[in-house]
C-alpha cells in the first residue's frame, strides 16, 4: 500500500464485595509497561483492601473484571481467566502507598476505564493554562445505585465550571456490564484464545436550569482506557483527502508513527508522549492495539463504539481554535504519569434542556492467545491487510 503522510473472589456468577478490612500489600513493586503495577487480580484487589469498596464480577477462570464503585467508578482490573489472571489494565503503582489515599484532592490518575467530560481545554485548563482534573468529575463522589452478577451502575452528581466562567450542573452515570459472549462480528474463535469483554453505557443528564449547547457550550462524554503499553496501536480510518488526524503535542516522529490510505499504526511503548486526534470523516468506530508476547502469542484491545461523521465533537488540541472535534484519540505517555497507554473515544455533545440526556456506548474486548490467530481476527474485524501496515 502507497504510504501517505500528512501534516502534522473468584466464583461462578461471582459479584463480590470486598470492603475496608485490612492494610497495603507490602513486597516487591512489580512493574507492566515503564511503572505500572502489574500482578493478578487477587493481588490487586488484596491492595485495594482498606483504601476503598471494591467489586469483582466473573466467573471462576473466566473473564473477570476489578472495580472501584465510589472511587471514580472505574474498571481497575480486567482478566482472561480469573482471579489468578493478568490485569491488563494499567494500574498506578502509587495505590501500593498510603500518601496516594491522603491527598486532597483525591488523585484521579487510579489507573483502568473512565469516563471524563469534553473539551479538555474549558474544563481542565485553569486560567492561567495549568492542566488539573477536576476532583468532583474524577474521582467524584460516585454512588453505586444498582448491581447484577454481571453489572454495576454508578452515579455521580457535580456542580462543575470553565475557565471561561460558564457553570454546569451534571450527573455522570456509569453502567458496566461484563460479557458473557463476544461481539458477534468476532465470529467462532478456537479454544486457544481466552477473553474478557465488557460494555460501558455513559451518561450525562443536565440537572442546570440552562439549556446546555445553547445557553452554554456543549458538553460531550469522553471514554478512556488505561492500557498495558506496548506493540502497535491499529487505527483504521476512512480513505480520505483531507488530513485524517492531528498532533495534540509534539509530533510524533516518523520512527513511531505510519500513516496509509486506510489506517495509522503508532509505537506504543508508554516512554515518549504523544496523542493523535482523529478526525470526524475519517474516523472508524473501532481501535485495536497489538501487543505480542512469548512463544508465538499476543494480547490484543479491541475497542469498539459508535462514530457519527456528522455529529458535533467538541475535544481538540489545547488553545487552538477549531472547527471541529476528533471522535477518537490514542495517547501514549512518557513515563511522567505513570507510562500508560490510552484508547479514547468521544460522544456527539447534544443540545440538553434540563433533565434531558446524552449517552455514549463504548465495548472493550481483551483477548490473549497466538499471535497469528489475532492478527487475522484484528483484519477479520478492520477489513485491514496487515501486511500492508508497519508494526512496531
Amino acid at each position: 500500500m502507497r504510504r501517505r503522510m500528512w501534516p502534522r473472589v473468584a466464583g461462578l456468577g461471582l459479584l463480590m464485595t470486598v470492603l475496608a478490612a485490612g492494610c497495603a500489600r507490602k513486597g516487591e513493586q512489580k512493574q507492566g509497561g515503564p511503572a505500572g503495577m502489574k500482578g493478578n487480580l487477587a493481588e490487586l484487589v488484596k491492595s485495594l483492601e482498606g483504601k476503598t469498596d471494591v467489586v469483582v464480577l466473573g466467573s471462576e477462570g473466566g473473564g473477570t473484571l476489578v472495580l472501584t464503585p465510589s472511587y471514580g467508578a472505574r474498571v481497575i482490573g480486567a482478566g482472561t481467566s480469573g482471579m489468578e489472571s493478568q490485569n491488563w489494565l494499567w494500574v498506578n503503582p502509587q495505590i501500593l502507598s498510603e500518601s496516594f489515599w491522603q491527598k486532597e484532592p483525591r488523585d484521579w490518575n487510579l489507573g483502568g476505564s473512565r469516563t471524563w467530560i469534553a473539551p479538555e481545554d474549558r474544563f481542565y485548563l485553569d486560567k492561567r493554562g495549568n492542566w488539573f482534573v477536576p476532583a468532583q468529575m474524577d474521582p467524584g463522589s460516585y454512588t453505586m445505585v444498582a448491581r447484577t452478577d454481571s453489572s454495576v451502575t454508578c452515579v455521580n452528581e457535580f456542580e462543575i465550571t470553565t475557565r471561561e466562567d460558564q457553570s454546569y450542573s451534571l450527573r455522570l452515570a456509569r453502567q458496566v456490564q461484563l460479557l458473557k459472549r463476544l461481539p458477534a462480528e468476532f465470529g467462532p474463535l478456537s479454544d486457544q484464545i481466552r477473553w474478557v469483554a465488557f460494555r460501558t453505557e455513559h451518561e450525562l443528564e443536565n440537572l442546570g436550569s440552562e439549556v446546555i449547547g445553547k445557553d452554554v457550550a456543549p458538553v460531550g462524554l469522553w471514554s478512556l482506557d488505561q492500557v498495558v503499553p506496548g506493540g502497535t496501536m491499529i487505527i483504521p480510518i476512512q480513505k480520505s483527502e483531507r488530513p485524517p488526524y492531528r498532533d495534540y503535542f509534539d509530533p510524533i516522529p516518523p520512527d513511531r508513527i505510519f500513516v496509509a490510505e486506510r489506517a495509522i499504526t503508532v509505537k506504543i511503548d508508554g516512554r515518549r508522549r504523544g496523542k493523535i486526534g482523529i478526525a470526524p470523516w475519517a474516523a472508524r468506530p473501532i481501535l485495536l492495539l497489538l501487543e505480542p508476547l512469548e512463544q508465538g502469542r499476543a494480547v490484543l484491545f479491541v475497542k469498539q463504539f459508535a462514530v457519527d461523521p456528522h455529529g458535533v465533537y467538541v475535544d481538540h488540541p489545547w488553545g487552538k481554535p477549531s472547527e471541529y472535534g476528533d471522535p477518537v484519540q490514542i495517547y501514549n505517555d512518557s513515563g511522567q504519569m505513570g507510562g500508560f497507554a490510552e484508547m479514547e473515544c468521544h460522544g456527539p455533545a447534544r443540545i440538553l434542556a434540563p433533565g434531558e440526556k446524552e449517552s455514549l456506548t463504548t465495548t472493550l474486548t481483551i483477548l490473549e492467545g497466538p499471535e497469528v490467530e489475532l492478527r487475522a481476527l484484528g483484519e477479520r474485524l478492520t477489513g485491514l491487510n496487515f501486511a500492508e501496515l508497519r508494526f512496531f
